[in-house]
């Protein structure tokens, strides 16, 4: 076998080689992160802040915005869902990291909210389940011009 042979059947075998590492190591990567994810969440009774800015009906361009913090079993802050123009999308469905089916929410914030999650369904208004703070309305101070709530609700999870 000649030298040029030999050497062109070891590049050949590296260069075959390598790529297999590299995505095993990505892959082990990928694994390790889901990992840190399923580590920190902590099931058990889940817990979330909701914050609601509406805009008044005088507004030319309506909006309804909602951000949730969501808290783990050993109450832990895990999610956060940022401040999202919902108006005209719902039910609006949010998954946190950690869980294997989305929170799906219906109604809004003049009829109050409604929470769906693995068959569990809860509103607003169940006091065994949330607390609604004051409504600030569009006249408050430093409210300008819109409506403000925010909601401590529980759930299994």
């Amino acid at each position: 076998m000649s030298f040029k042979t030999v050497f062109v059947a070891l590049f050949a075998t590296l260069t075959i080689a390598a790529p297999a590492t590299n995505v095993d190591a990505s892959l082990e990567a990928r694994n390790d992160a889901v990992n840190v994810v399923e580590k920190r969440f902590e099931p058990g009774w889940c817990t979330f802040h909701q914050h609601d800015d509406w805009s008044n009906g005088l507004d030319t361009n309506p909006t309804t915005k909602i951000q949730l913090n969501f808290f783990d079993g050993k109450k832990n802050q895990f999610y956060t869902f940022p401040q999202t123009n919902v108006r005209g999308q719902i039910p609006y469905h949010i998954k946190p990291d950690g869980f294997s089916d989305p929170i799906t929410l219906s109604g809004g914030p003049d009829g109050g909210w409604k929470y769906e999650y693995k068959g569990d369904v809860w509103t607003t208004s169940d006091k065994n389940r949330c607390s609604a703070g004051k409504r600030a309305d569009p006249g408050s101070k430093g409210n300008h011009g819109r409506n403000t709530q925010d909601y401590d609700c529980g759930f299994t999870c």
